[in-house]
């Protein structure tokens, strides 16, 4: 329940502890309830499958054994915080579109750190937050600088807080181009070629 009313169409991931290949997908329906069926006897951790909401609490845990049912299943959910932002060229000021944007730190119940993706106005948001500390880190994009120059932000957010103008302005990179050939000087087509630094 969000609030103490029922949640609608929103899925869950039940998880099996002991094969993680083993996953199921399931739904709640007006009523706020969800069934699953075809389980077999393990350990299983059910999960919210949400982009704007999170489990209050710890994500539940439940055993099947003996293909006996398990019911009464209850768990509160809650808006998240979300941080949004503008990605812009630092040369030009103009808006980047396409770059991914990750809060590590307090991760997902999933294990995966949630990310915003930049639009073509430059905007990113990142929603479904636990409550905690977290490290915003642009991640790689062709063009523009990386590495040690990733501008990695910290922030903190409380559930239901909206974090607003986390801004990346981001440096271009050094641009390369050449011709790869053979020893009787013909092109080779398909060779990658990767630039290492040179620490002097």
């Amino acid at each position: 329940a969000d609030g103490g009313a029922p949640v609608t169409d929103i899925f869950l991931t039940i998880n099996d502890q002991k094969n993680r290949r083993n996953q199921q997908r399931v739904g709640t329906d007006k009523e706020g309830v969800f069934n699953a069926s075809g389980l077999a006897d393990s350990d299983y951790q059910l999960l919210l499958d949400d982009k704007e909401r999170v489990i209050v609490g710890e994500a539940p845990r439940f055993s099947i054994a003996n293909a006996k049912p398990v019911e009464g299943i209850a768990l509160t959910v809650i808006y998240g915080a979300a941080i949004s932002g503008m990605v812009t060229d630092a040369e030009t000021g103009e808006p980047i579109e396409g770059v991914r944007i990750q809060a590590q730190g307090n991760q997902r119940s999933s294990g995966m750190s949630p990310e915003g993706m930049s639009d073509g106005t430059g905007q990113y948001r990142i929603s479904g937050l636990a409550g905690g500390s977290y490290t915003l880190r642009r991640r790689w994009k062709e063009g523009y600088l990386h590495g040690e120059h990733r501008e990695n932000k910290a922030v903190s957010v409380k559930l239901g807080d909206v974090l607003e103008n986390i801004d990346f302005v981001v440096r271009r990179g050094l641009t390369l181009s050449g011709v790869v050939v053979d020893k009787s000087g013909e092109p080779v087509e398909g060779i990658g070629v990767h630039g290492t630094p040179v620490v002097e």
